[in-house]
């Protein structure tokens, strides 16, 4: 499974909880850390075996 897809799902499943609006926003900083972490993680994955 694609991390990118898993982050979707996660998505959904805050999108359909019933939360306050402060939880919404912790919530969505999650999701952009998870982003973030995934992509910088590729980047890394992509510069280590493009250097052989």
């Amino acid at each position: 499974m694609d991390i990118f897809d898993l982050i979707e799902k996660f998505k959904h499943k805050f999108e359909q909880l019933d939360v306050s609006y402060l939880r919404e926003l912790q919530q969505e900083i999650i999701i952009l850390n998870l982003e973030k972490y995934a992509w910088s993680l590729q980047n890394y994955i992509i510069e280590k075996y493009s250097e052989k």
